[in-house]
């Protein structure tokens, strides 16, 4: 019999039994060290996350206080700007106010002043201006003036051959009861003279009352009445009634309603 076989068959088994156990074991380390290097790989991951979740943090926080910043400029800017706005509407009001005031000093200034309209260029040949207004004025309204009473009086402007109507002729008169003597006396329509006198107002005055034309005509070609009074302000006779406007595009979009020819 050999010494190194086991003679019986429970020893044969204790033998087998010791021999598993030894190898289950050896199975249960390797497992456990691969575990635990898969959790060494993973405690390396997760700390570089931190790191990187750490930057990302503090790169967000520092992110949020430029945003913070930058907040606070646009509010200072809004600020500034509100300012500014309301400065500069301060000042846009001062300036009307301050032209308001030179056109006023201007319309006063002219209060003597008249232009007389439609007088072909060349009329008064050798005739001193004040001179020509006196015939005319004698001949077309029978009206009684005097060089004398003509301060001044001159055409409009520089003369051009390619204008469309003659250059008006300005006048300033001493008195202003010569004004109105004049303005009344020419009311009147003479046959056969289109000339037409005029107040002598400031270049505002006159483009705002000149927006009213086109309508003017209009309510004229349907014999509707209208005049206009300084500095701006229409009148239109309705019946007994008389409606004032002082802007044309109000005054065209009511009268519309009422009368078809308005456009």
């Amino acid at each position: 019999m050999s010494k190194g076989r086991p003679h019986t068959r429970q020893q044969r088994q204790k033998m087998a039994g010791a021999g598993e156990t030894v190898e289950a074991g050896f199975d249960y380390n390797t497992r456990f060290d691969g575990l635990e290097s898969k959790l060494n790989k993973l405690l390396q991951v997760n700390t570089s996350t931190n790191i990187l979740l750490d930057s990302a943090v503090k790169r967000i926080k520092a992110l949020e206080n430029r945003f913070e910043s930058a907040m606070a400029e646009v509010h200072d800017y809004g600020v500034l700007v509100e300012a500014q706005v309301s400065r500069t509407g301060a000042l846009e009001k001062k300036l009307q106010d301050a032209l308001d005031h030179i056109d006023q000093l201007e319309n006063r200034h002219r209060q003597n002043n008249l232009r007389l309209l439609n007088v072909l260029e060349g009329s008064e040949k050798d005739l001193p201006m004040s001179a020509f207004l006196v015939k005319t004025f004698a001949e077309k309204w029978k009206l009684e003036l005097k060089e004398e009473d003509f301060e001044r009086a001159h055409r409009v402007g520089a003369k051009r051959d390619d204008t469309r109507y003659p250059r008006a002729i300005i006048f300033k008169l001493h008195h202003y009861q010569k004004k109105l003597y004049i303005w009344k006396g020419t009311r009147k329509q003479i046959d056969g003279c289109n000339f037409k006198v005029v107040p002598d107002m400031s270049a505002a005055v006159r483009e705002k009352r000149r927006a009213f034309w086109p309508l003017r005509e209009q309510l004229h070609q349907i014999d509707i009445k209208t005049f206009l009074k300084f500095p701006a302000t229409l009148y239109v006779e309705d019946g007994d009634l008389v409606n004032t406007f002082t802007s044309p595009e109000k005054a065209r979009l009511e009268l519309k309603k009422k009368y078809l020819g308005i456009k």
